[in-house]
């Protein structure tokens, strides 16, 4: 798979995460189409369907996003490396504005609320095309992996309890995939969790929501039940193919849609 990396600074940095086709780089501080296709200039960035998204991450430092574009508050902190397991992070790019000479992007962060988004200078960030989407369909009870429009997976999984549901997603707001850390296939969260930005919206304390196996105690609740306190659980064999297909580094900032 080739690489597309649209470098707005520090372009002496290396990466090394495989992504889909090439695309030219547009000129610094401007959001016109990115990927090299004629659309509106301030939507080329932005998150609409399973074939269009881009992640980006810090070039050089740890950034503080904004409440607005431009200008306002700290809407939190996007760092080089994720809280849980100190890997690259990524972000989800949820949409762009251009505000004189600046692009600016506003990202899904890993904070709270859940729904957290902040904006931030494109020029501070390493930008990347996605191909990758995860949905969580609680209709069904199943986890599907597309690449681009391509279904590649869909599987059985445990969801949230009526009392501790699984969030959802709310329209054009995706939930971002943010960590990942190895398990053993015996333990109750099986051989991997992979953490996404979404929260518990009963429950603070109950903490991230994450998509992970099973072992132990959490294989008593059969695949295909609402059972969990919010995460998603799934056969190991279903999380080590997601973390296999995408590849570890590959599926970070990932959309990540729950819906009914």
């Amino acid at each position: 798979m080739r690489r597309n990396l649209i470098i707005t600074a520090a372009a002496a940095l290396a990466l090394i995460v495989p992504a889909t086709a090439s695309a030219a780089a547009p000129a610094a501080g401007s959001c016109v189409n990115p990927s090299g296709v004629a659309t509106d200039a301030n939507v080329s960035y932005h998150w609409t369907s399973r074939a269009g998204s881009w992640r980006v991450r810090p070039a050089l430092a740890t950034l503080v996003a904004r409440t607005r574009p431009g200008a306002g508050g700290k809407a939190g902190v996007v760092s080089q490396r994720t809280v849980h397991t100190g890997v690259q992070a990524w972000y989800l790019v949820l949409d762009a504005k251009q505000v004189g000479a600046k692009c600016w992007l506003r990202l899904r962060l890993p904070a709270e609320p859940t729904s957290r988004g902040g904006w931030v200078d494109r020029d501070l960030l390493l930008a990347q095309k996605l191909a990758w989407q995860i949905e969580v369909d609680l209709s069904d009870r199943k986890v599907r992996v597309y690449q681009g429009a391509v279904l590649k997976l869909a599987k059985g999984v445990v969801i949230g309890a009526s009392a501790t549901p699984t969030p959802l997603t709310m329209p054009n707001e995706p939930f971002a995939m943010y960590d990942a850390k190895r398990g053993a296939a015996t333990d109750f969260t099986g051989s991997w969790q992979l953490a996404t930005t979404a929260r518990s919206a009963v429950d603070p304390g109950l903490g991230r929501i994450g998509i992970h196996g099973r072992g132990g105690a959490s294989l008593t609740q059969a695949l295909g039940t609402a059972a969990s306190h919010g995460c998603v659980r799934s056969d190991n064999a279903t999380v080590d193919a997601m973390v296999r297909m995408m590849g570890l580094q590959g599926m970070l900032g990932a959309p990540m849609l729950v819906v009914a």
